[in-house]
């Protein structure tokens, strides 16, 4: 496997992971999905952070590592993305529950 694959990969794996709990967290401890949304967007940075480290680490030649720092930034949109689209979902969510319990309330 070549670097790109590990990347996407282990890209791959984050998201299911940080949606999975986001999920979780709604259904069992009624967090809302907005919220997950800001978590998931303000931890973008940090996990690009961690995984940068680790492909300096892993990298083996030297250089001036452009690309390591290429590869975070991408992680950390790709990562943000996801946690912005949660976070209008759980927006439109919260509206939608309201506007309908307003409904019910006024005859």
């Amino acid at each position: 496997m070549e670097a790109d694959s590990y990347i996407l990969l282990g890209l791959f794996i984050v998201i299911i992971l940080l949606d999975s709990l986001a999920i979780v967290a709604y259904k069992k401890f009624r967090m809302p999905l907005w919220l997950s949304g800001i978590i998931i967007g303000i931890l973008g940075p940090i996990i690009s952070m961690v995984s940068m480290s680790f492909f300096l680490d892993t990298g083996g030649e030297a250089g001036s590592n452009e690309g390591v720092a290429i590869v975070g930034g991408f992680i950390a949109l790709v990562i943000i993305a996801n946690g912005l689209i949660m976070l209008i979902i759980g927006m439109i969510q919260s509206i939608k529950a309201r506007i309908q319990k307003r409904k019910e309330i006024t005859p």
